[in-house]
Formats: structure tokens, C-alpha cells, sequence
């Protein structure tokens, strides 16, 4: 899996301060609809409870990744009585399949 590959050493320890496991984001998902390409530009976020007391007024354009704070995210299963935000990130990964096709014609 790509993902042990995605996400930069200090992303990781911004994650393991916030109490959030790296390899379980609320939710992943891929901001690219073609599949022509070498790489695929994805999204999602990692949540935990606190509070965002200062944020920036836009979301960072670098690639291949980048990482910010919100309180935007889907949150319709989450208990409302807690405060969650969300470390939002998007990151552009290189087109990998996990075998190759079988060289005996089956």
C-alpha cells in the first residue's frame, strides 16, 4: 500500500501530537476523476478533539502535499457534544498497482 509512503516525517509527528493514528483517516477520498496520469491527487482528513483558536484565511497550494487545520469536514455520525477538528490534507501519489498482469495468458 502507497500510504506508508504518502505522508512526509513531519506530518507524522504532527499526527502522533495530536493523538491521531496515520493509518486511520476519517476519511480518504480521490480528488481525481480521469485515471490518465502517473499520479492521483488525494484528499482527506485525520480529526481529534480540541479547538482551532487562531487559522489561516486559505488553504496552502503546495504539492505533491499539504496539510492544514479545519472544522469543515463530514461529521454526521460524530457526537455533537464533543469538540472535533480536523487536520485536512491532500497529497498528489504516484499510480501504482499492487501486482502484474500474469505473463501465461490467464
Amino acid at each position: 500500500m502507497q500510504r506508508g509512503l504518502v505522508y512526509p516525517e513531519h506530518f507524522l509527528r504532527l499526527l502522533n501530537e495530536l493523538g491521531a493514528d496515520p493509518a486511520k483517516e476519517w476519511e480518504a477520498f480521490d480528488y481525481d476523476f480521469e485515471t490518465a496520469g502517473e499520479c492521483h491527487l488525494y484528499g482527506g482528513w485525520f480529526l481529534f478533539s480540541g479547538e482551532i483558536v487562531k487559522s489561516a484565511d486559505s488553504r496552502p497550494l503546495s504539492q505533491p502535499f499539504a496539510c492544514w487545520f479545519t472544522t469543515s469536514f463530514p461529521n454526521g455520525e460524530l457526537p455533537r457534544n464533543i469538540s472535533l477538528c480536523a487536520v485536512e490534507f491532500y497529497a498528489s501519489v504516484p499510480w501504482s498497482l499492487s501486482g502484474s498482469a500474469p505473463t501465461d495468458g490467464r
